[in-house]
């Protein structure tokens, strides 16, 4: 066997180390179901997530729509930054329940918040109100 030939077979065989599906997200260590705002001055919905939670979910209820090109906005009300991330889907979720936004801890601290999901750049589909507290 030729040198060349030798060494094209260990880069395929190194190549194929650890190859397959890259790994999903990793799964949240809380999960939260937001109802939709009735108006803008309706009360915030409470909601607890325990503080050694790193990863949390937040569930769109009432809202099915296809997935594309949605965003959500999530704003700590008296705070001064607006962050946004995107709407995914939840896997074998009933309609109606199964869009959702994964979002670390850190971005939904003890107070109240407001999360907008937007289509596009423009256009508002709904809107949350929610106040985080810890156990």
């Amino acid at each position: 066997m030729s040198r060349v030939v030798w060494m094209v077979a260990v880069v395929l065989a190194l190549a194929g180390c650890g190859s397959g599906p890259p790994p999903g997200p990793p799964p949240p260590d809380a999960e939260v179901r937001l109802t939709p705002s009735a108006t803008a001055e309706a009360p915030p919905v409470a909601v607890t997530i325990a503080p050694a939670a790193a990863l949390v979910r937040l569930r769109l209820s009432n809202l099915d729509r296809p997935v594309t090109d949605l965003m959500a906005e999530i704003e700590h009300v008296g705070g001064d930054q607006v962050r946004r991330w995107a709407v995914t889907e939840v896997a074998g979720a009933p309609a109606g329940d199964r869009l959702a936004v994964d979002v670390p801890s850190y971005e939904v601290k003890p107070g109240e918040h407001k999360l907008t999901v937007w289509v596009g750049d423009a256009d508002v589909v709904a809107r949350y109100a929610f106040r985080v507290s810890a156990p």
